[in-house]
């Protein structure tokens, strides 16, 4: 604060504006992917990023980055610019007007020429182009009026409330004019989930089952239409973050005639009424809905069977490799890697026959949580079509047990004879770590900021009786 001014406190400084105008760019780099050398540095050598998917995402920072600066921006401009900022606006305006003049003459008479010679050209290519063309019109003039409010708060003497009222009405024609053909659309969005009669024939069944609706009916039947209605789809929640291993037994699958479809508990198909399936597997069973169909599969597995045929592999891709082989059967086999080949006889196949069925009740079951009552006569393995993950964690009558990995992405227990309790629960380490990191971090934060509150109140105290002693 210099002699003559008031007391108010300045809210930015130069190092500010350079901290954000470098998270601006490093987040531009980074949301270009593939595009720039960062990225491969920091998925090669930074730990943790590797896991990173769509680095797109990284634009909230230059959007972020580039508000703040705007925000600082129009304070600066709405009072007097401080002393160190003065050379800086000036150097600005005198540049301004060449950088103007050059996109003026030279950048968008070459944008409408590459529009006029496209138009003959693909759709798609005269789209682009026009867009693109579209955005430098568009950015030239929000240019000349951002640099006219700099010259309108130099030269005039417009009140700061004026210059901000300018500011938030040019903000507000780059929003309504930029945005204004963003995701128009005149169809109900709801319309594609609105299917009751199917949804009421679905829950009507009591039994734990999925469906299957990879059928290329998403524009009648659209994504996640089964989370709705808590109804388990084979391809669970859609996202681009995907279950590499899950991923791959599904594209795997030759077609929905293999095994390895009926181990998925894909009990119900959803598709079009005129749909090519194996008519000696799949019925219809539901043709009430005006453009889909219900077809059962007469071979689906339950969630959970009882196996006491186990194949035991190596490694991982060698559990894939079994899974593919012409004779498995995940009805009856399973196919067990790593801690698996110490829990059956032999190195290859152990081969029990029991003198009774197994029978199976699931007593709870959620997503973090599953409870089960397992009878089994012999040896055996209880195998679910539930994808393993790590952070499972399963207990036998209260007892620690290895969850293995079953049949390349799912899970199975081996069980004794006799009944069980079997407890399978989502516990992972990763997640106590970050409770505990959260936990501490807002502790850190509470003592910071009641530090800083004691010394401000202090502070105020100390002004307040200056004041008071200063107006004796």
């Amino acid at each position: 604060q210099g002699p003559g001014e008031s007391g108010r406190v300045r809210c930015f400084s130069s190092e500010a504006i350079f901290e954000f105008a470098w998270l601006a760019v490093v987040g531009l780099l980074l949301a270009m992917g593939g595009y720039t050398l960062l990225h491969g540095w920091l998925f090669g050598f930074v730990p943790g990023f590797g896991g990173v998917r769509a680095p797109a995402r990284f634009v909230f920072l230059v959007s972020f980055a580039l508000a703040t600066l705007g925000a600082l921006g129009l304070e600066g401009l709405m009072r007097r610019p401080e002393r160190e900022i003065g050379p800086a606006l000036r150097v600005l305006l005198r540049v301004a007007p060449w950088v103007i003049g050059a996109v003026t003459l030279f950048a968008i008479p070459l944008a409408f020429y590459a529009v006029i010679t496209s138009q003959d050209k693909d759709p798609v290519i005269f789209a682009r182009t026009s867009a693109a063309a579209n955005g430098l019109v568009f950015f030239a003039g929000l240019l000349i009026a951002g640099v006219a409010l700099f010259f309108l708060r130099q030269r005039t003497r417009l009140r700061p409330a004026a210059i901000g009222a300018l500011a938030i009405g040019l903000v507000f024609f780059d929003l309504v004019s930029l945005g204004s053909n963003v995701d128009v659309g005149y169809e109900d969005p709801t319309q594609g989930f609105d299917h009751p009669a199917i949804i009421d024939f679905l829950q009507s069944d009591p039994n734990l089952y999925r469906i299957d609706t990879r059928t290329e009916v998403w524009h009648v039947w659209q994504p996640n239409t089964s989370l709705l209605h808590g109804i388990f789809d084979v391809s669970g929640l859609i996202n681009p973050l995907a279950l590499a291993d899950y991923d791959r037994y599904l594209s795997s699958m030759p077609n929905r005639s293999s095994s390895l479809f009926d181990f998925l508990n894909a009990k119900y198909l959803i598709a079009s009424k005129d749909v090519a399936l194996d008519w000696g597997k799949f019925v219809t069973v539901f043709d009430a809905d005006p453009d889909l169909n219900v077809y059962l599969n007469r071979d689906a597995l339950p969630r959970a069977l009882v196996v006491h045929h186990a194949i035991a592999v190596p490694d991982h891709e060698a559990a894939f490799t079994a899974t593919q082989a012409p004779d498995f059967d995940p009805a009856t086999t399973v196919i067990v890697e790593g801690l698996g080949s110490e829990l059956v006889e032999g190195d290859e196949a152990s081969d029990v026959r029991p003198e009774g069925e197994a029978t199976i009740g699931f007593e709870a079951y959620g997503p973090n949580e599953i409870r089960l009552r397992v009878d089994t006569p012999a040896d055996a393995y209880l195998v679910l079509s539930e994808v393993w993950y790590p952070g499972w964690r399963v207990t036998v009558d209260g007892a620690q047990t290895p969850l293995l990995r079953a049949n390349y992405a799912f899970r199975a227990v081996r069980l004794e004879p006799g009944q069980h309790q079997v407890h399978m629960i989502f516990a992972p380490r990763s997640w106590r770590l970050g409770l505990a990191i959260s936990g501490l971090t807002l502790l850190v934060l509470v003592g910071w900021g009641s530090i800083k509150l004691a010394r401000m109140f202090l502070q105020a105290k100390r002004i307040s009786h200056s004041v008071s002693h200063g107006d004796r």
